[in-house]
């Protein structure tokens, strides 16, 4: 896991989804494979996009769902049931219910190659402790006493710890909710924004650019990940 800072877990910690056909792996919503038996290379890298990619897609098809009803109903206009819908959605993605522009904003997908990227990258393609421990696929960070593990190397007197998943499932909806939520990825979103205003797909290399601050490492974390889409043909 790369070093990092102010890395957040904000609530939607939910109980795994069990997606079919992904194979015996997958068998169970806190089943994970052992990456780290599989020789580091492109073996290892295989198995671990063979895994992850059906789950970042089954999310991201969940939030696509959301963001069609949410245009509808800004095109059409609200009925009574659909302004209870409404408030529900601004709620879990901590907006006022009045804020769509923000709504607008946050309730999106995140593409594909981002998402296989960082969670390559701080995962260390599945064979970390973390990830293997605690199913913390993104370094994820808590601040309450138990929320996590404590890693070896924290330093003194730090009181974070790195956040417990029940499921790999749930550290992908944690990561997605905080890349559309928190204010660090602000830029993030406005940049899709302007890209979908074009008719524009949203890439992954693109967005990249909007992460500087997930890492303490600034611009040359942007560039990691930017090489890992590039170099593993995440698009």
């Amino acid at each position: 896991m790369t070093a990092s800072a102010n890395r957040y877990v904000v609530g939607l910690i939910l109980a795994g989804i069990v997606f079919a056909g992904v194979g015996a792996w997958f068998a169970t919503s806190s089943s994970f494979p052992d990456f780290a038996s599989l020789e580091a290379g492109s073996e290892r890298k295989a198995a671990f996009l063979d895994y992850l990619r059906p789950i970042v897609e089954a999310e991201n098809a969940v939030i696509g769902e959301d963001r069609q009803r949410l245009q509808s109903i800004l095109r059409d206009g609200p009925g009574w049931f659909d302004q209870r819908w409404l408030n529900d959605l601004a709620t879990r993605y901590s907006v006022e219910p009045d804020d769509v522009d923000t709504l607008q904003l946050r309730v999106d997908t995140v593409p594909v190659s981002l998402a296989l990227a960082q969670a390559a990258k701080e995962s260390g393609w599945g064979s970390s402790r973390f990830a293997t421990e605690v199913f913390n696929l993104y370094g994820e960070r808590c601040f309450n006493p138990g929320c996590g593990v404590v890693p070896r190397k924290r330093r003194p007197g730090a009181e974070w710890e790195v956040a417990s998943f029940p499921s790999p499932q749930a550290s992908v909806r944690s990561y997605f909710y905080n890349i559309n939520t928190h204010d660090r990825y602000r830029n993030l979103r406005l940049k899709r924004a302007r890209l979908r205003a074009t008719k524009a797909k949203p890439s992954g290399f693109e967005l990249a650019s909007g992460l500087q601050a997930y890492s303490t490492r600034g611009q040359a974390y942007v560039e990691d990940i930017r090489g890992l889409i590039r170099s593993n043909k995440l698009e």
